[in-house]
This record gives C-alpha cells, structure tokens and sequence, in this order.
C-alpha cells in the first residue's frame, strides 16, 4: 500500500514499522547507459566511435561497480565474465563471437579525446535525456543551481551543520550546501535500510536542520538507493532475500564493504516495486519530517543483471533495472512535491539526467582514492553535457579519514579527521582545480574550522575558485565545454600523493598511503555561454608565479575582430589572437574574456 501523508519514525514503510523504527544499528560509510531512440548510419557511427571513450572522470565512484555493457534502450548485455549469461554461452560455444541486436558501425579516430565527445554529442543532444533535463525543466529547486561550494562531512549535525556555517562565515556571500554522510542511526555500509531515527536523536537533528536553512545551508543526507544489510533483523523477519538481485548461480550479489564489521549489504532488483515503497518512505520522511532540503541516492548509476525467474522481468539482461530505478526516483518526487527536494546520485548516467538533479563525481581525486593508476582522467561527461547537467564533488580536503561511531572502537585510527601534513597541500590544490577547469561545483572534504589558520593559503586559493567560477557562472556552469587552450609549457612537477582508505586501518595498521606523481602546475579550460562569447579559465597551483604561454584556433571558437578581449575584466586592444603570454601568480585564476561587441 502507498502512502500519501507523512511518515513519523515509526510508520517508515510497510511491515518495517516494528523492525526498523527504533532500532539502534550500526552504520557505516563507503565512500551510461546511452537510449536507442533510432539514428542514422551516421549517428550510430559517431556513437560507437566515441563508445569506448565514454566518461571515465565521471563514472561510478565510491563503492565500485559491476562493468556491465548496455544497449541504448539501457539493456544490460553481458553480465560479469565469471558466468555468461546463456545466450552468450552458446553464442561463443558455436560461432565465438557475439553479435549484437542493434547495427553499430567501428572507424578510426583522427584525434583526441575531445574530438570523439564531439561526435559523441552529436547524437547525445537529440536523446531525450537532454530534451528534458531537470536543469533547463524549471522543475529542480533553484538552491542546487545556486550551490557555490559543496562541503562533505561525516557524523552528528555538530561535526557537520556547524561547520557549514563557519565555512560560509569564511567565505561570506557564497551559498555553502552539504552533502551529510552518518547522520543515521546506524553502521555505515552494514545498516542500510535502517536509518531512522537519525543517531543525535530526532529533536537534535531537526533543530539543526532548520537552524542551518535559517542560514541559507542546504543538505542533502546519504542513503543507499539500493542496498540491504544482512545482518539487519529486517532481513530475515520480513524475507527481504526475496527481492534482492540475483546471480545466475541463485545467489545474490552481497558485499562486504564494511572491513570492520564484515557484515554483507546486498543490492535489490530496482524491478521490484516493494523496494521502491520502502525507499520512497523513507525519503517521504527525511524530506517532510525532518526538514531535509534534498537526498542523496548512493549507488545510483550502478547496474546489476538479475537473475531471479519471479521478478517480472527478463531473466539476466534486459532495460528493468533504469526503468525501475526511474520509476523509483519519481515515486519520491511524488511523495515529496510541495518541498520540491534536490535529488543527487552517485556517478553520472546520462539516463538518469530527466530524473536526477545533480551527480557526485569524485574522479577529480582519483589518486586520492585509487593511488597511482594507470590512467589518466579527461572531464569527457562535461565535454558532452556539461550545459544540461551539474556535476559536483572530489574526494579532497585537509584532513585523515573519519571513523564512524558505531564501528568497533578497537580499529580506529588515532589520527581520524586530524589534520593531514602539509606536503600534501599541492595535491588538494590539483583538485580543486581540476573541478575549477572542468565545470564541476567546488567542494570540499572533512571540513574543519582549523584549517582556516592551519591552511590559509589553500583556503584563500578555494575562495579565490569559488569567486570567479561565481563571477563567471554563465560559462562555468551553463556554458559549452570547448577545446582547452594549449599551453607551451605546463610546469609538470612530481608532488606528494596522499592515498587514503577509511577502512585500511584494521589489517594495514594505517590510512595513509604516500606515493609521488609528476602532475601540471597550470591547468587550463575553455568555454562558450548562450550568448556566443569565449572564456578561457585558467589556473595555477604552485605558490610560485609562473609565465603563461598559450595557443587558441580563433577560427574554430568563432572569433573574429568584433570580439574585444578582457583579461581580468580589463579590455585589451586589439582582434583576438591565435598566441598569448601572461604571468599568473601563485595558487590564483587568470581568466580571459572574449565579448562581442
């Protein structure tokens, strides 16, 4: 049964109001699909070109994923490689090759990789994910838009609130939101679904909340989307194994993300509407009890094949899991639609853009999370979409790993949340700009008033970020991605690497893994607004003053002589150029401006 009023602790949803409402659990924390919607030969072309280039800065982040390919109605085409599905099977058992069920054309590639996201939008812009995306619907809360900084804390509302209202102090008229890991009364990554009711209690908590809106902070608290505890009591007494996804071996797809107590979470079918009540009462009661101005949907752009024969829907592959999954976004916005909250996922899917108002990409920080990897990270999702979208997120800040209170206290690390040394400074200074240069929302991790005397010259560098992305939104947040402008000499320089892991404590006896990585010093990115003009951002992470030289195509940027060039928002003379050279001071911006006349 679906209810339309409003749900105290009790009254959550269904047969959990005698497990879930009171319990006092332990929680934790952790932390593409394309729409086939016919297009010519042309444009499969231009797709499959660009296909196997597709996002990788901004893809699923935080708790790894299930690398499942998919067709452009969202289908599922091939689960994990342990066990192919059976079609695959025989496929490869008679013929050794896979023939889709779609045509698709391959071709070589002359040039970079932003020459293939523009062949990639190309096609992307005529889906219906662009068409009605919630940032041009008129329908996503203006606050999200209005977001100046994201800070990222952990705990009870005093870790948290309060320390979005110093960082707004600090910065002054810039609008500060908050992304609010273990509020729950529970284990992160062990206790989910079980959050209520938040774990200072539910008079502390709301008291916080509204004292925070009162000050212009908006927040969005975690909750998995998809994800039940084992261990929960709620699993057993209410059968909960019966709508969780499955392996083709019947079992089901649980993970022990959580080191310290090893207790399995497991994902359920998004085909099964029962979840979809279960989760959408719980935001019905964060949002319309509790006062939250938004949720955050952990896990959102993941993908599992079910199994499972009574389901309803295809065996193994098939669209059920987006189409169930949208199904259950939309069942929250009906339940929450006078308070109109910011709805946010983790990764980016482009399938999600009609539904979802925001996405958390942390792959500005790679080397903060993976260490060195033998990659590199390109901003392709913001190439494609970057107008129709916003994106949000790193995984930096000045500080270790937090430890959530209700894991075992003998595995916490006597240097949670204390302050980091200060040779990993230039690395939190390179994320911060590869946000600035890619488009992505500033935000900051594991904030702490501290920092401000500890590290001013990273907090004035932020500040500085966050004035001119502010100053320049028109293009930094809904303008068109365009060819970064080539720099003579990126300053490359091998810095300290902090890798950190909240749950390495218990088996490696530390959370801090230092390597070293040769990175730029300038970063560099380019920009058109509705109105046709340029911007070119540009910034510098050394504390040390470096020449800037650079090359731009005009031609291919539209410019001409009716153009005047502002540098620093001052005009120069002259028709704009194909070489300029500048001095950028340290740890600061220096954008050019190109305006018609």
């Amino acid at each position: 049964m679906r209810r339309s009023h409003r749900h105290d602790d009790a009254r959550v949803s269904l047969a959990l109001d005698h497990v879930m409402g009171h319990q006092s659990a332990d929680r934790t924390d952790h932390g593409s699909t394309q729409g086939h919607n016919g297009r010519d030969g042309k444009a499969l072309r231009r797709q499959h070109v660009a296909e196997n280039v597709r996002n990788r800065t901004h893809a699923s982040t935080h708790h790894g994923t299930e690398g499942n390919a998919r067709d452009h109605d969202g289908e599922i085409l091939q689960r994990d490689a342990e066990k192919p599905v059976p079609e695959i099977q025989k496929i490869l058992a008679e013929n050794t090759y896979y023939k889709p069920t779609y045509e698709f054309v391959l071709g070589a590639l002359h040039g970079n990789w932003y020459d293939a996201a523009l062949i990639y939008r190309e096609w992307a812009l005529q889906q219906e994910w662009v068409k009605n995306n919630r940032l041009h619907s008129g329908k996503m809360n203006s606050w999200l838009p209005e977001t100046d900084i994201w800070m990222w804390n952990r705990g009870r509302s005093n870790n948290v609130l309060t320390e979005a209202a110093d960082l707004k102090e600090y910065l002054g008229d810039y609008n500060v939101s908050v992304l609010w890991h273990w509020w729950h009364n529970g284990p992160y990554d062990d206790a989910f679904p079980e959050y209520l009711p938040p774990r200072e209690g539910r008079e502390s908590f709301m008291k916080a909340v509204a004292e925070a809106k009162a000050k212009g902070i908006n927040m969005t608290p975690y909750m998995n989307s998809i994800q039940w505890g084992e261990s929960r009591k709620s699993w057993t007494e209410l059968n909960i194994s019966q709508y969780s996804a499955r392996k083709s071996d019947g079992t089901t797809h649980a993970k022990k993300y959580n080191k310290y107590t090893e207790n399995p979470i497991t994902p359920m079918c998004m085909s099964q509407e029962f979840w979809h009540e279960i989760y959408s009462n719980l935001c019905d009661t964060v949002v319309n009890s509790y006062g939250s101005t938004g949720v955050y949907l952990d896990q959102a752009c993941l993908h599992y094949c079910c199994y499972s024969p009574n389901h309803g829907h295809t065996v193994g592959g098939g669209n059920y899991w987006v189409k169930g999954y949208l199904k259950l976004v939309e069942l929250i916005r009906e339940k929450t639609k006078e308070a109109n909250p910011v709805l946010t996922g983790e990764g980016s899917g482009e399938d999600w853009m009609a539904h979802l108002d925001g996405f958390l990409t942390l792959e500005a920080s790679t080397e903060r999370m993976e260490g060195l990897v033998h990659k590199e990270i390109i901003p392709f999702f913001n190439a494609v979409y970057h107008e129709y979208a916003i994106t949000f997120g790193q995984f930096g800040g000045f500080t270790y790993p937090p430890y959530d209170e209700f894991w075992p206290k003998e595995f916490r690390a006597p240097n949670t949340e204390t302050l980091l040394p200060a040779k990993y400074n230039t690395q939190l200074r390179m994320e911060q700009a590869r946000n600035f240069v890619w488009g992505i929302q500033p935000t900051i991790v594991n904030y702490h008033a501290f920092a401000r005397k500890a590290r001013p010259v990273e907090m004035k560098y932020i500040a500085e970020l966050v004035a001119k992305r502010k100053q320049y939104k028109d293009y930094m947040q809904y303008g068109k991605m365009m060819r970064a402008p080539k720099l003579a000499n990126n300053y490359a320089t091998e810095i300290e690497i902090a890798q950190m892991s909240t749950y390495s404590y218990k088996n490696e006896g530390t959370n801090l893994f230092p390597h070293k990585k040769v990175v730029p010093l300038l970063y560099s990115s380019a920009w058109r607004n509705k109105e046709g003009n340029i911007l070119l951002a540009f910034t510098n992470i050394s504390e040390e003053a470096k020449e800037m030289a650079f090359a731009i195509n005009p031609a291919e940027m539209g410019l001409d002589e009716n153009f005047t060039l502002y540098i620093d928002g001052v005009a120069q003379d002259g028709a704009p150029q194909s070489k300029y050279e500048e001095v950028i001071k340290g740890c600061s911006t220096k954008i050019f401006e190109f305006k018609k006349k």
